[in-house]
């Protein structure tokens, strides 16, 4: 199948055009020289017959019978003189007299037209490319008036076979050496595409690899005075605004975040202080309350951006770790959890055995509550997600796998972006879709700052299962899914720590 020719590579299209427009320039400019060449020679061959055949017209003026029987009346059968060269005496009125020149050719009885003989006689002389009958090919005849009372005209006529054949010779040399020199042209222009464009090639590798997250090593300029150094220089310019602007909205991220937690704090505590006080109103009573579950939500948003904003920055020491119990960390999201799966009719479950990681217990904890928010926004009422522990074996060393699997729609085509910023599934105006796209990117960023991944999956046969695995760290124990003592058995819902 042909690629249409828009989608083939840049260099590619340049060297095609570049290739056609010289071969165009080099038939235009060799058939101007093959013509030029030929109508050059043709005068020249003209020229040396003109004066060859006034020398014979003044001759014939000055005593006709210098020719003898050569130019008697009738026609007489020519006489070799040269094999090229054909010479004849003609009436005024146009008929042929005598013939020289070509042997066992029989002149006809007029050679050239009236009109010649009228060009000739006003004009000094006429000369024409012409095919004289049964002489075969084509000459180059020249006429010249005799200079006599009598008048009559003479007729030099020179093959063109040795012309053409120096032409032919000529055409041949001008096509090798055009194709030579085609060729030098392409392969020179494509090296030279190639070179140039390979500093393009090296831009956007390295623009590719930009992050306007962090620092990076300038796009390099070519050493030269074109327009390829003028865009490695406009591209270095325009990441570096890139990532000014980036760091800005860092800084105006975290100082508001920041300057906001005081007064939602404030609100959040005079709101609870109204609700403790007897005399308030029944009627004021609901407004505090949606209120309060207002500011709080407001202040997880103001959180999640403090912490992405932390994240972002980079923290230096990384996070917190200590030796934690991943079960306590677990049961602790899902005791924060279960208001929300509650008001859902959600059940929550938690299954696997104590597992010890070196982890920031506050962080992973809220990595676990972020999946399930998400998962209990998703599922169905009466739905079962299940926050399952285990331990993996992995080219790095052993991780600690937390898995939370929701009866959700799934996640389908939506893998790919899920843990993007502000990212949300659902439709516009559909009650499961998220808030802000914040939570799975927190939990990503918390992930990696372990040294850690997250992945999604379909579940079996519905909903998707999130997994986060988390490096052990050094001080391991012999705890696993399968060590001794320690089952990995589903905890019975009733255990206040499992069920919501």
């Amino acid at each position: 199948m042909l690629v249409p020719f828009r989608r083939w590579r840049l260099w590619t299209r340049l060297v095609v055009l570049e290739a056609v427009i010289a071969f165009l320039m080099l038939v235009a400019v060799g058939s101007l020289v093959l013509v030029a060449q030929r109508q050059d020679r043709i005068d020249v061959q003209a020229e040396s017959l003109e004066i060859t055949a006034r020398v014979i017209s003044q001759q014939i003026a000055r005593d006709p019978a210098v020719l003898g029987p050569v130019f008697a009346d009738p026609p007489v059968e020519g006489e070799a003189q040269d094999d090229e060269v054909i010479g004849a005496i003609i009436r005024t009125d146009g008929m042929v007299v005598g013939v020289v020149g070509l042997p066992g050719w029989r002149a006809p009885d007029r050679l050239v037209p009236a009109a010649a003989l009228a060009d000739a006689r006003t004009q000094g002389e006429w000369h024409e490319v012409i095919e004289l009958p049964g002489a075969g090919g084509r000459y180059v005849a020249v006429v010249v008036p005799v200079p006599s009372a009598d008048g009559g005209f003479v007729l030099l006529a020179r093959s063109t076979a040795t012309l053409d054949g120096a032409l032919r010779r000529l055409t041949i040399v001008t096509l090798f050496g055009g194709v030579v020199a085609l060729a030098v042209a392409v392969g020179g222009g494509a090296w030279m595409t190639r070179r140039a464009l390979a500093a393009v090639g090296a831009m956007t590798s390295r623009a590719a690899v930009v992050d306007p997250d962090g620092e990076h090593d300038p796009i390099p300029v070519p050493a030269t005075a074109d327009e390829l150094a003028e865009l490695a220089r406009t591209l270095n310019g325009m990441v570096g605004r890139l990532q000014e602007a980036t760091r800005r909205e860092r800084r105006f991220t975290a100082d508001v975040s920041h300057e906001l937690r005081t007064p939602l704090g404030v609100a959040a505590l005079e709101i609870d202080v109204a609700l403790k006080d007897p005399t308030l109103p029944p009627t004021v009573r609901p407004v505090l309350v949606s209120l309060q579950a207002e500011v709080a939500g407001i202040t997880d948003l103001v959180n999640d951006l403090l912490l992405l904003a932390r994240f972002e920055a980079g923290s230096p020491t990384g996070p917190a770790r200590s030796p934690s119990d991943l079960r306590e960390v677990c049961a602790g999201a899902i005791a924060r959890a279960r208001a929300q799966a509650a008001d859902r009719g959600v059940t929550l479950r938690l299954s696997g055995p104590s597992l010890t990681a070196r982890i920031d217990a506050l962080l992973v904890r809220q990595a676990v509550g972020n999946l399930l928010q998400n998962a209990i926004g998703h599922s169905p009422e009466g739905a079962v997600v299940e926050v399952r522990i285990g331990g993996v074996a992995s080219a790095a060393g052993p991780m600690a796998r937390i898995e939370v699997i929701d009866q959700g729609p799934g996640v389908g085509a939506d893998a790919e972006r899920i843990f993007d910023r502000h990212w949300t599934s659902g439709a516009e105006g559909d009650p499961h879709r998220a808030r802000i796209g914040l939570g799975l990117e927190i939990t990503r960023r918390i992930a990696e700052a372990h040294g850690g991944t997250i992945a999604v999956r379909p579940g079996e046969p519905i909903g998707s299962i999130f997994t986060v695995d988390l490096p052990r760290g050094e001080h391991d124990g012999p705890d696993g899914p399968d060590a001794p003592g320690d089952p990995a058995t589903p905890d019975d819902p009733d255990d206040p720590d499992a069920a919501g």
